[in-house]
């Protein structure tokens, strides 16, 4: 079962608002003008649905993001997010800061993997999942940092 994300995640104070959050995005998150990727669509700033993020052992709905500072300390370019095998290759990467993120009700909680000491969890800070409005509101905001590859079938 999953918890009220207010519940049991707290936003960090040690992420400044300054920090870039990269998120991951698929070609079909993505507005497109030709073959530019311009930004990140609403889409792209959903929290992950209730039964995926029990699959991903998150103890409420939220979605992926890596923190920038780390990213960098670490000597890691935010580009090279998209060679991962765990996005399977169809990703790009987009950014915003986590003052934006605030800016639209949203915490930053640190969710440090084994192989990904960057790895955060953006949630909602007032109600148990983003609204439309916020995840539009993020993808408003977003900067394309590594547009996706487009399948054949799209171009």
């Amino acid at each position: 079962m999953l918890h009220d994300p207010r519940e049991v995640f707290e936003d960090d104070p040690t992420i400044l608002d300054s920090d870039v959050l990269y998120r991951m995005v698929r070609y079909d998150t993505v507005h497109w003008d030709g073959d530019d990727a311009v930004r990140a669509r609403t889409n792209a700033f959903q929290d992950q649905p209730p039964q995926r993020a029990l699959q991903m052992g998150y103890p409420a709905v939220a979605l992926s993001v890596y923190l920038g500072s780390i990213l960098q300390r670490g000597g890691i370019d935010p580009a090279s997010l998209v060679k991962d095998s765990r996005w399977r290759g169809g990703y790009g990467v987009a950014s915003i800061t986590a003052g934006q993120a605030r800016l639209e009700g949203q915490g930053v909680a640190r969710d440090p993997l084994p192989d990904s000491p960057a790895h955060c969890l953006m949630f909602a800070r007032s109600g148990r999942k983003k609204t439309k409005g916020q995840s539009k509101a993020l993808a408003r905001h977003s900067v394309m940092v590594v547009p996706p590859p487009r399948p054949a079938s799209e171009q």
